[in-house]
């Protein structure tokens, strides 16, 4: 199922690290608790030896030195299925060493490296984003908070026939009443007024 050459079929779905990242793969540590270490490694040597093979310079890796660089990659880097698969169709374009004259396992994991590099950035800039998300969502009013605030507003009748304070005072009182959330904004408003007033011209 997770054979290169099926992957490489799905690689136009992969241009960037950040795709590699959202698309949704299994990463080699869930293949391993499923099928244990020995099986992932030999999984890792199929992609080495498919750019082994695909590669036409004449010095390649020794069967010791894939097995060798299969751990390594296993062992040293979290990576999914499309991590692998964003990575060698990256080889086999020659994107991190135009023009190589071989490939040798130190030669794959410095590549790798130079990889997951740029992964680490693009994991940074994805947390940065969804945390940004987040806090915009998180800013908006909650729509019980509003119904809070209002609570009471043009529910109750004013007696027209009370004096003193006027119509707005009365419906002013009234909804502070109703709604303790508005009350403490009319105070607030109040209180900024009055201090307005009292700084020296």
């Amino acid at each position: 199922m997770y054979h290169p050459a099926k992957c490489f079929q799905h690689s136009k779905k992969l241009k960037r690290v950040t795709d590699a990242l959202t698309v949704p793969a299994p990463r080699l540590s869930e293949l391993a608790k499923s099928h244990g270490r020995e099986w992932i490694i030999g999984y890792v040597t199929l992609w080495l030896l498919d750019l082994n093979d695909y590669s036409t310079v004449k010095r390649k890796m020794s069967d010791a030195q894939i097995e060798r660089t299969a751990e390594r990659i296993y062992d040293e880097y979290p990576l999914k299925i499309t991590d692998l698969t964003l990575f060698f169709d990256r080889c086999k374009d020659e994107y991190y060493e135009p023009s190589f004259e071989s490939v040798t396992g130190p030669k794959v994991l410095r590549w790798l490296q130079e990889y997951f590099d740029e992964r680490c950035e693009a994991a940074a800039y994805l947390t940065e984003k969804e945390k940004k998300a987040f806090n915009a969502n998180t800013d908006k009013m909650h729509p019980d908070v509003a119904k809070k605030m209002f609570e009471g507003v043009g529910t109750s009748k004013v007696d027209h026939r009370r004096t003193g304070g006027g119509l707005g005072s009365r419906k002013r009182n009234e909804i502070k009443r109703k709604s303790p959330i508005v009350a403490q904004m009319f105070e607030e408003a109040a209180k900024a007024k009055k201090d307005t007033n009292q700084e020296p011209e």
